[in-house]
């Protein structure tokens, strides 16, 4: 059957990558309201309106890598964690320009200060390939990263701001200007 799908079916606490293709559409599904994405190599995702509103929290696009983590909530809804963690935009820039970061920003649905500061530096596109544009992906890599990573292993909401992360990025960008991070 050459238009079979496999519906991704997701596991507590155990992270799932797909990469979005084409445009989600609204469904009628057994449990209600859902959101279809489709995927590549021919899988389907049917979001609850929790997990269709991480995935857009998250800014995900066609062609984006996420990962997505669901976390049942003894008895309350199940929250949703989402992460691009490839970013086509970017990728597609970088191919164009090989003299690009090749490490493509981490954006994270529960990291809110990292997606702040990262639309402040995307409203600054002018200035990728030059240092400090580097530090201030890196350094939201490295929040969005962290954040996830206390939502899956403690449960917990740690949140960087974007001044947070403007520190950590001076902090890299001194430290590669020093010659510590080559």
């Amino acid at each position: 059957m050459p238009n079979a799908r496999t519906v991704v079916r997701f596991v507590s606490g155990q992270p799932v990558e797909v990469t979005l293709a084409g445009d989600p559409r609204p469904v009628q599904g057994q449990f209600g309201p859902q959101i279809m994405y489709g995927c590549e190599a021919g899988k389907v995702i049917f979001a609850d309106p929790g997990l269709a509103a991480a995935i857009q929290a998250a800014h995900a696009a066609s062609g984006d890598t996420i990962s997505i983590t669901r976390h049942n909530g003894n008895g309350k809804p199940a929250s949703w964690a989402v992460a691009v963690v490839a970013c086509r935009r970017f990728l597609d820039e970088t191919a164009h320009n090989p003299a690009a970061d090749p490490a493509p920003p981490v954006v994270s649905a529960v990291a809110g200060g990292a997606t702040a500061a990262l639309r402040q530096i995307e409203a600054q596109a002018d200035r990728r390939g030059n240092a400090l544009y580097n530090a201030l992906c890196a350094a939201i890599a490295a929040a969005a990263k962290a954040e996830a990573f206390a939502e899956l292993q403690y449960k917990s909401a740690l949140r960087f701001s974007p001044a947070d992360i403007k520190s950590m990025a001076l902090a890299l960008l001194i430290a590669e200007q020093k010659g510590v991070l080559r």
